[in-house]
Order: structure tokens, then C-alpha cells, then sequence
């Protein structure tokens, strides 16, 4: 029987070790290759929702994307409004850590935060780069041409109807896209209103309404109402999250269904607008921005408006303080207020929830 000398038996083992620390570097590469790299670094001490989130592509993935649209938002925003983000992503990120190992619950909630963030950032960008007046005022010259012609302007061009999905609005002229509650039916036909999810007959609702107060002077009762423009029927809606301004939500499209309540309080001569949501009054800019918003600001004369009869219904809208009047924006989707109103973008309705 052959025998292996001692030194060559020596050099056999480190041999052996050799290949299985090369095997073992091998496998460390891959698992690492195979790890997320998400906006934070994977070493050093971490929750197990970070550690989740490190060992997987997708999730990384998801959280450079939020953190991007995080601090551009942030960059776009004024000290106090990027502060209001910041302090919404604070309260994100502690619901997040709440999901542990949980995927599914993750991924949920980096879906949720990035289509917030992504909403504030079209909308910021929409305020700073509006059209060019070259390019407003041949949109405008298009309607009219539509108009003028008794058609529908309609992406760019004039037709006799509008298209499936897309709703002919007769007072602007132009095709709007069909919501969700006229694409299932669940509209109110004509001469019913939506009341709480029930169609009820205006001559039944009027006999139901309750007696004003004899103390009440204003044109509207006291109570909630939805608001929404006449020009084309969009409700207006309160950003919650960042520079908590009064605008429209884009083709929003039902005024029988407006989903932003707002409080209407009589009080020596004029009204008071509060946001159901966050209990805070209106408040119009009279020297900054001219902008509607919620303001954590002491009551001020310039948080009471004067609501006065306008046409088919609806209502001039006046700060107080400055007599200036709420225009519906249309490039910016904003309320903002002005000396003098513009017509239908000027004039609100309020349909009692």
C-alpha cells in the first residue's frame, strides 16, 4: 500500500481550505448581489422592517423612488410646507417599521406614499411651469371655434359628439371624461338628488328641509355643504398633505356627489368656512400668494366671507377683509382671489350633504 508523505498530506488540506473560503467568498458575492440597496445603508444595526426591505430588489426599489420624490417635493416647497411633509413622512415611515416582515403590508404602504408624493409633485410643477399665453390663448381661440361651429372641442379639435367614456358639457362646449358614477350607473337622474347614497325626488327633499332659523340672515343655512364651480362642475378638495391650498381636482367630474365637506356658519354678517377634516377655517391671502388655504392663524376678518345670489343657483363668494372675489384657476386647478370675478369661474355652488 502506498503511503502520502506528511508534507504533501499538509499541502492537500490547504488546498482544501483554500477552495472553501474561495467557495464561501463566492456565495457572500451572490447573496450581496442578490440584496436590495435601498436609500439607506444595510449595515450596522437595523429594524426587521429594514432588514426586510435590504434583502429584497423590489422593495429597495420602492424606497429610492419615494425618497427621490420626497426631498424633490421638499426642494419645491417653502420652509413651513416642506416641514408639514417632512413631519407626514415621519408618521409614514413609523407605519411602515409597523409591518415588520410583513411584504405585502410593505409594499402597500410604499405604493400609497409614492402615489401621494407623486400627486403633490404634478401639482407643484402644473403651479410653477403653466402654459405659455401663446399656448392658453390658442387653446381658448380653439373652443371658441368649436363653439361657434355648434360642435365639441375635443383633444385638440372639433366634434359632433363626443366620444364613449366622454361627457358633452353643453355651458364650456367641450368633451370631459366620464366618471367612475356615470360609467356604473349609480348617477341620479334628472330631477333626483344624491342624498347620502339615495336618489330622492327634489319635491320630496324640499318638503324634508328643516325651517330656517329666525336668527339666520345669510342666503344660505347654516350646515355642510359640498362646493364645487359652476364652470364645470369640479368639487373643490383641500391638500392635506403639503401647502394645504383650496383647489379642484382635475375632471373630478360629479356636483351631485361632492366628496370634500365644508361647514357653512353664520356669524354677524357673513360666513365662516370650515374643513370638516381638520376643523381649520379658510383662510384668503389678501397680500402673499392670493391663494384660499386652511391657516393655523388667530380668526381674522380675512377667514369671513360674504356669499351673495350669483346665477342658475350659485354664489359669489367675498373675503371680507378685502371684498376680493374666489376664482376657480384653470391652469394651476387652485381657488385664488381677485378684485373683480370672472364669470362662472367665480360662481359656486353648495349642494347640502
Amino acid at each position: 500500500m502506498r503511503t502520502v508523505k506528511p508534507n504533501k498530506l499538509k499541502n492537500i488540506f490547504k488546498f482544501l481550505s483554500l477552495l472553501t473560503l474561495f467557495a464561501l467568498a463566492l456565495t457572500q458575492q451572490t447573496s450581496n448581489a442578490l440584496a436590495g440597496n435601498p436609500s439607506y445603508n444595510c449595515g450596522g444595526r437595523l429594524t426587521a422592517n429594514e432588514r426586510l426591505i435590504c434583502s429584497r430588489n423590489d422593495l429597495s426599489e420602492l424606497d429610492r423612488e419615494v425618497s427621490d420624490a420626497f426631498y424633490e417635493l421638499t426642494a419645491l416647497l417653502n420652509r413651513a410646507a416642506a416641514n408639514l411633509v417632512r413631519k407626514d413622512q415621519s408618521r409614514w415611515l413609523k407605519q411602515r417599521q409597523k409591518c415588520k416582515r410583513n411584504i405585502a403590508c410593505t409594499r402597500n404602504l410604499y405604493l400609497l406614499r409614492l402615489d401621494e408624493l407623486a400627486n403633490s409633485l404634478s401639482e407643484q410643477r402644473a403651479y410653477r411651469n403653466p402654459p405659455k399665453k401663446e399656448e392658453r390663448d390658442r387653446q381658448n381661440n380653439d373652443k371658441v371655434n368649436c363653439a361657434l361651429s355648434g360642435q365639441y372641442h375635443f383633444q385638440g379639435g372639433c366634434v359632433n359628439e363626443c366620444p364613449p367614456d366622454w361627457v358633452a358639457e353643453p355651458r364650456g362646449k367641450f368633451c370631459r371624461r366620464m366618471s367612475d358614477e356615470e360609467r356604473d350607473g349609480s348617477l341620479c337622474s334628472p330631477g333626483f338628488t344624491n342624498v347620502r347614497g339615495k336618489c330622492i325626488h327634489n319635491s320630496d327633499l324640499h318638503k324634508k328641509k328643516k325651517p330656517q332659523n329666525t336668527k339666520h340672515r345669510g342666503p344660505i343655512p347654516n350646515g355642510i355643504y359640498g362646493i364645487y364651480v359652476l364652470s364645470h362642475g369640479d368639487s373643490l378638495r383641500v391638500d392635506h398633505t403639503a401647502d394645504k391650498l383650496l383647489y379642484t381636482q382635475h375632471k373630478s367630474g360629479n356636483p351631485n356627489d361632492p366628496k370634500q365637506p365644508f361647514r357653512l356658519t353664520y356669524h354677524k354678517g357673513s360666513y365662516i368656512i370650515t374643513d370638516i377634516k381638520s376643523g381649520l377655517r379658510l383662510h384668503a391671502d389678501g397680500n402673499g400668494d392670493w391663494k384660499v388655504s386652511l391657516r393655523y392663524q388667530p380668526k381674522d376678518d380675512f377667514t369671513k366671507f360674504n356669499i351673495t345670489p350669483a346665477n342658475e343657483g350659485c354664489f359669489f363668494i367675498q373675503t371680507e377683509a378685502s371684498a376680493n372675489y374666489w376664482i376657480w384657476e384653470p391652469n394651476s386647478q387652485v381657488i385664488q382671489v381677485r378684485p373683480q370675478s370672472a364669470g362662472e369661474e367665480s360662481m359656486f355652488c353648495f349642494l347640502k350633504q
